[in-house]
């Protein structure tokens, strides 16, 4: 350990004992008084961070997350699907993508090969011509 950092580990621990436990922010702000080094709010952070004390006594400051509200059970085959894109991948006769529709009841899938500027009139096409044809309309579609 070289002295820059022992002087700088001193200099944080004797500032956060006499600030308190608030902040990374009120701690640097604090030693910036007296003393300037590069990254010192990451320093500062990093000490926060390990402290103990700090971990527990700060609490979430985001909301709490929703309950979270399953999804009904399908009854019957292609009653609830659900989609999502996945690529992009080197383009193969004009496409690029891979457009994935499953059956949420059976796990069935069916894979569509789509083009990243296909648009949304001519997928409705697609869905129709692929899915709808063969096995009617869903009740419910779940994609994000």
């Amino acid at each position: 350990m070289s002295a820059e950092t022992t002087l700088k580990t001193r200099i944080l621990d004797q500032a956060h004992q006499v600030v308190g436990h608030y902040s990374p922010q009120r701690t640097s702000d604090y030693i910036r008084q007296w003393y300037w080094w590069p990254h010192i709010y990451m320093d500062t952070e990093k000490l926060c961070k390990s402290c103990e004390i700090c971990t527990q006594a700060k609490g979430e400051y985001q909301k709490p997350a929703g309950k979270l509200h399953p999804l009904p059970i399908a009854t019957r085959p292609w009653e609830s699907i659900a989609m999502d894109f996945i690529g992009p991948f080197l383009e193969v006769n004009g496409y690029n993508y891979l457009w994935v529709v499953i059956c949420r009841m059976t796990s069935m899938v069916h894979l569509i090969p789509v083009n990243m500027k296909t648009t949304v009139s001519q997928l409705s096409t697609i869905y129709v011509r692929e899915i709808v044809q063969i096995h009617g309309l869903p009740s419910s579609i779940i994609s994000d």
